[in-house]
Formats: C-alpha cells, sequence, structure tokens
C-alpha cells in the first residue's frame, strides 16, 4: 500500500517510495490487520522461521528496521535456505546501510546472490540486487540485473520503474568514477 523504501518487499504491489517517515505507513489499514494476526500467532509460533519472516518484513514495512533485522536474523537461524528470509534480511541490511552502516551494503548484496544462485529467475531479488549495486556504484551491475528482471517481467509498475533506474545507471555506468554520485541513495 505504501512504499517507504526504494526497495521491493516479497508479495508487495507496486506503489511509488514514500520518504517522508510519519505515521501513515505505521498506521494502514494492511499493516494493522498483519500486526493483529501475527500478535495472535506469536505464542505459539515465535520459533517458527516463516513466522519471523513474517513479523519481520511487518517491521521492514513499518520502518522498523532493527527489530527486523533481529527476527530475521534469528528466521535465517531456523531456516538457512528459505530465500524469503534471505531476500527480507538483505532488505534490512540494505537499509541499516542507508542508515549509516555502508558496510551493510556488501552484505546485503552476497544475500541476494545467495537468493539468485537459488533461483535465478528471483524478480524481487533482482529487483533489490540492482539497487543494492547503484548504492556501490556498480551501475554496470546494475543495469545486467535490471535486464534479467526485465526479460522476466516485462510489465507493471516494477518493471517500469526498473526501466527508468536502467536508463540512469546505463548513463552513470559510461562516466568516469570519481565524477559519480549516488544519485538513487535514499
Amino acid at each position: 500500500e505504501s512504499r517507504n523504501t526504494d526497495l521491493r518487499l516479497i508479495g508487495a504491489s507496486y506503489s511509488e517510495p514514500h520518504t517522508e517517515q510519519g505515521n501513515a505507513i505505521v498506521n494502514s489499514q494492511p499493516l494493522t490487520e498483519a500486526r493483529a494476526a501475527i500478535a495472535r500467532l506469536r505464542p505459539r509460533m515465535e520459533q517458527n522461521g516463516d513466522f519471523l519472516d513474517a513479523e519481520g518484513r511487518a517491521d521492514l514495512a513499518s520502518n522498523q528496521v532493527q527489530g527486523a533485522y533481529e527476527k530475521l536474523k534469528r528466521a535465517r537461524a531456523q531456516s538457512p535456505n528459505s530465500t524469503e528470509i534471505l531476500n527480507d534480511l538483505a532488505v534490512a541490511e540494505c537499509m541499516l546501510a542507508d542508515g549509516g552502516q555502508p558496510d551493510r551494503y556488501q552484505v546485503a548484496y552476497e544475500l541476494l546472490s545467495q537468493v539468485l544462485d537459488a533461483d535465478s529467475k528471483n524478480v524481487v531479488a533482482l529487483f533489490n540486487r540492482a539497487i543494492v549495486s547503484e548504492r556501490i556504484r556498480e551501475y554496470g551491475a546494475a543495469v545486467e540485473d535490471w535486464k534479467r528482471l526485465l526479460s522476466i517481467e516485462p510489465k507493471g509498475g516494477w518493471a517500469d520503474e526498473a526501466r527508468r533506474r536502467m536508463t540512469v545507471d546505463e548513463d552513470l555506468s559510461k562516466q568516469p568514477h570519481s565524477q559519480i554520485g549516488n544519485v538513487h541513495a535514499t
């Protein structure tokens, strides 16, 4: 319903990213309903990897990144090969990097690469890895991921955004690195 980051969450319908950090996202009806369901299930599911992933994703959607990160680390310990958990953990790592811990971009990139090693057509991981590549100024790598994503998902809002970003990244990849600014950083 509302995107608080330019990253893509699993299962999210397309919407333009909103950069304000207000209560609109936290108080959205779907998120409120999801949090109520999570609260009902927590007593019997709190050690289940899929449950922790869902709870972490809800935290990501409401910009509670540190809480999401902690839950997603526990989820990964329960289900280390889950591509959904790896993707969500990568989103948390990237958001933490955006918040001032830039060394986490490489961790996010590696997690997304693991997802793509397991499923080369995972459009959410391709989208997010392209964005992480932009953050670390690897515009050529971003362009390659955008192209792969568009070959799999050529239509819709996510594809339109991918095309826009790919055009910018193609131009940036042709410039000397010393002149490139990180135009996509949040």
